[in-house]
């Protein structure tokens, strides 16, 4: 039915349609039945309702209403809620409008009790008290309740509790129509409530209101729900700007019980049941002694889920049951429904985020974590210098696991740093992806850095989308895989570079082996790989050599299995007394001192760097190792003057050139090219030619100057 008079009404009541067929029908008999509580109070409606893209069954039952007065039909093909709920509003003659979709069921007094919220404001918008989920599994209760702004504000970083159905004045819909959905931004009605909350809206609970949300048991999931699976995010808006949830308070930090009070309910209880539930089944098999039986039986895990609800809403409840069959507040039933709340504690975490930030980011360099390593000073390195090199990029460094950055002090004052792993604690990984994301978009994210993170892995495959709509430039550091004790080689550059190449911009690693590597191995093309060797900024020190007997041999690195001790034991075992090796480094957790004993190699101590290393007293280095990339240490022992014996892995060879610069061994497993190497170094004027080259070589190749300047080649958008 067309639009065919300018009448004002009070009350436009917007019903959107589009493939609920017969269903409607309740949400109709529902709607008529609230509406005639306006009629009570003398105040006028209208009934719209919209049919977009309507199903053959939905257009055919929504005839039935053409001869009815109250009610107009409209149809279109718009295939967006937003748009079909922003044409309803233009054709409206109500002052105010009320929307709801046409497979829900209204209280009785969802109208008149949101009409006396709204009427004579221009800037409220009613929501409902409550929102009963029914269908699909036992039923789940929503609360809403009236709070402070703030309070307000770190719920709505995470969700929308309010749902779809509200009612406020034409003139402030208008004035903010709903965006449409497009993919990568979603979820229209928590988009418009922080849209209209910038604008100054209040969005207050209009008391002994319900709505009865019909959740499909087996068809199709929700647009809600399939904007969640297609990892839909909000768009860009200002009461999610930097500068707003800056300016938003935390509340006081709460003790453990405090905070496991304020968990959500359902969560609380879901706990409690699994804890049960595990209990339950580790004894299960037990049930044949009586007193593993009566405990079983003690542990076994309750359904009792039960809430505590209002007696309006029980009423209310039952009242509808005249009209959908389908729902009864039964007492079984009541034990069983499920409590939910929004998440306070993701907005906590946001805004604390935002609150460790001095300045709005644009650039996130993603790392586990920044500790003593090779990785860890090139990830260092590179951020300061692109603080220093374009001082219109704001620079944040991400930490993404737990654990201590005793690094964190050598970034840059101009490098802010956010350790999300502890801030985002208490949401799970999905949870923390989901935020992330949301961050990207609100803050105008330009340029993401990952540095071996796996979450910045895992963003950048779940939001690949987004990460093209917002023409974000991707680098990817990859410097060398792993073999693990079973010969499986693995690492980032394996197991996630490959499937997030589409969207990354270009390849930074410290060697030219990984280059080749991830061409022949991947496919991905040579010229978005670029090789940035880390400079050395020590002191060198000019090689001396010394008759010393026996000659002795300086190992340091990390005693783990990456540095295949067990090949340094064998070497150790198969050398002449000429030499005399010894160990320097962390022992981490699958080696013991001990491990050491009977070798023939001495295990001395841990070191805090390359000058806490006694390198004048050593005549030779020997480097152990199944993958690297290009060692920072091998680096540092050759500013030393100490010539160096290492394996062909990695991106050692850019460095090592046999013969020339080193030694280098084909198999890192082959203790016994190890031991023939060594008896080469016997030769004096070998050692000190090798340890000569090896200087000139880094005075060449590994400078500061020629590392900055390919920095700004690299870092480039």
């Amino acid at each position: 039915m067309k639009k065919t008079t300018t009448k004002k009404i009070d009350i436009s009541v917007i019903i959107t349609a589009h493939n609920e067929g017969i269903l409607a029908h309740k949400t109709m008999l529902s709607v008529f039945r609230s509406a005639k509580k306006l009629e009570e109070y003398n105040i006028s409606y209208e009934i719209i309702v919209h049919i977009d893209n309507g199903t053959d069954e939905t257009t055919r039952y929504f005839d039935r209403y053409n001869q009815d007065k109250r009610v107009r039909v409209l149809e279109n093909s718009f295939g967006d809620l937003s748009s079909s709920r922003n044409y309803s509003a233009k054709e409206a003659f109500g002052k105010y409008l009320a929307f709801i979709d046409a497979d829900d069921l209204c209280s009785e007094l969802w109208l008149a009790s949101s009409y006396e919220v709204v009427r004579g404001e221009k800037d409220v918008v009613a929501r409902l008290n409550y929102i009963v989920t029914f269908g699909a599994s036992d039923p789940v209760v929503t609360e809403n309740k009236n709070m402070s702004d703030n309070e307000k504000a770190l719920y709505l970083v995470d969700s929308n509790m309010y749902g779809s159905p509200m009612m406020c004045s034409r003139e402030i819909y208008l004035d903010t129509p709903q965006r449409t959905n497009r993919p990568p931004y979603g979820y229209e009605d928590w988009q418009w409530v922080m849209d209209t909350i910038t604008k100054g809206v209040k969005h207050k609970v209009a008391p002994e209101t319900a709505l009865f949300y019909r959740k499909d048991p087996i068809s199709n999931p929700s647009l809600l729900a399939s904007q969640s699976v297609n990892r839909s995010t909000l768009s860009t808006t200002k009461s999610l700007s930097f500068d707003s949830i800056k300016k938003l308070e935390i509340p006081a930090q709460q003790n453990d019980y405090n905070l496991a009070k304020d968990l959500p309910s359902r969560i609380r209880r879901r706990l409690k049941y699994e804890v049960k539930l595990k209990s339950y089944h580790t004894i299960k098999y037990l049930k044949s002694f009586s007193t593993i039986s009566a405990v079983k039986e003690r542990i076994k895990p309750s359904r009792n889920r039960g809430v505590d609800l209002p007696n309006w809403l029980i009423s209310e409840w039952k009242e509808l049951n005249k009209i959908e069959k389908l729902i009864f507040p039964t007492e079984s039933l009541l034990k069983k429904t499920i409590s939910w709340h929004p998440n306070k504690q993701a907005g906590i975490g946001y805004t604390s985020i935002i609150k460790q930030l001095n300045k709005k980011p644009d650039t996130l360099f993603f790392v586990p974590w920044l500790i003593r390593g090779g990785a860890d000073k090139v990830f260092i390195n590179t951020a300061n210098e692109l603080a220093e090199a374009h001082p219109d990029w704001n620079v944040a460094m991400i930490q993404t696991l737990h654990h201590p950055s005793s690094w964190q002090n050598k970034l840059s004052n101009k490098v802010d740093f956010v350790d999300i792993a502890m801030t985002l604690k208490d949401l799970g990984y999905e949870h923390q992806l989901r935020l992330m994301a949301l961050f990207l978009v609100q803050n105008g994210i330009k340029r993401i850095m990952i540095g071996n993170s796996k979450f910045a892995y895992d963003l950048a495959l779940r939001y690949k989308t987004l990460i093209r709509e917002l023409d974000i430039k991707v680098y990817a550091f990859a410097f060398t895989e792993i073999i693990d004790p079973d010969g499986r080689i693995t690492d980032y550059i394996h197991e996630d570079l490959p499937l997030i190449n589409d969207v990354v911009y270009r390849i930074v690693t410290d060697n030219t082996s990984i280059v080749n590597q991830l061409d022949s191995e991947h496919g991905i093309d040579k010229d978005k790989i670029f090789v940035h060797h880390q400079y050395l900024n020590n002191k060198f020190e000019k090689p001396v050599v010394q008759a010393r007997k026996p000659l002795k041999v300086m190992w340091a690195s990390r005693v783990s299995r990456q540095k295949v001790p067990e090949v340094l034991l064998e070497i150790g075992q198969k050398l002449t007394s000429d030499f005399q090796i010894d160990v320097y480094g962390e022992i981490e957790v699958h080696y013991s001192q001990d491990f050491f004993d009977g070798s023939g190699v001495n295990y001395i101590r841990r070191f805090n760097g390359i000058d806490d290393l006694p390198t004048a007293e050593y005549d030779i280095f020997l480097y152990t190792s199944s993958a690297d990339g290009m060692p920072n240490m091998l680096l540092e022992i050759a500013s030393k003057g100490l010539p160096i014996v290492a394996p062909d892995v990695g991106g050692i060879k850019d460095l090592i050139k046999d013969g020339e610069t080193g030694l280098l061994i084909d198999d890192y497993r082959g203790s016994d090219a190890y031991v023939e190497a060594l008896d080469k170094l016997k030769d004096k004027k070998l050692r000190l030619s090798l340890a000569e080259n090896a200087q000139n070589l880094l005075k060449k190749d590994f400078t500061e100057t020629k590392w900055q300047k390919i920095l700004r080649e690299i870092f480039d958008k």
